[in-house]
């Protein structure tokens, strides 16, 4: 073994071992503490899961319009604690996009109005690294409609 430096063999220990603390810790979090655990054994990040998004889409240049449906999936975490173990998930959206050439919005430079559902099967989800702080998921949107009218003049 390679000899220690001067500065790391003059360390003097703190008395409690480093599972001293993590048991303090845990006690302290089950007696309703907010206690974030970063002791052995515990990551002090989350493992993003393997995820897939796909899109298919369509345009139809006669009518300025470009629609399209989105997938993502997210597969299963598994790790040694439950807190950062997840389950898999999978969402779909809808777009459509129309780019007007006539009538009020015409007249706008890159004028464009889109149309977004979100979340259409309504999963309740959390995406694995929206977690919160105190350890409660930070769960995605239900199912929702954005409408955004944007240009330049």
């Amino acid at each position: 073994m390679p000899a220690l430096s001067s500065r790391v063999r003059n360390i003097t220990p703190s008395g409690k071992d480093g599972w001293e603390v993590h048991f303090e810790a845990m006690t302290r979090r089950q007696a309703g503490e907010p206690i974030i655990m970063l002791s052995v054994g515990d990551h002090d990040f989350h493992t993003p899961a393997e995820t897939l998004a796909l899109t298919l889409g369509a345009k139809l240049p006669a009518r300025n319009l470009s629609m399209g449906w989105r997938a993502n999936r997210a597969n299963a975490i598994t790790t040694g604690s439950a807190a950062t173990s997840a389950p898999s998930w999978h969402a779909h959206d809808l777009f459509l996009t129309w780019t007007p050439d006539a009538g009020a919005l015409a007249g706008l430079e890159t004028a464009r109005v889109d149309l977004r559902l979100n979340n259409l099967l309504d999963k309740d989800y959390h995406e694995h690294l929206a977690d919160g702080v105190s350890g409660w998921e930070l769960s995605a949107p239900g199912r929702g409609a954005v409408l955004a009218v944007s240009g330049s003049f």
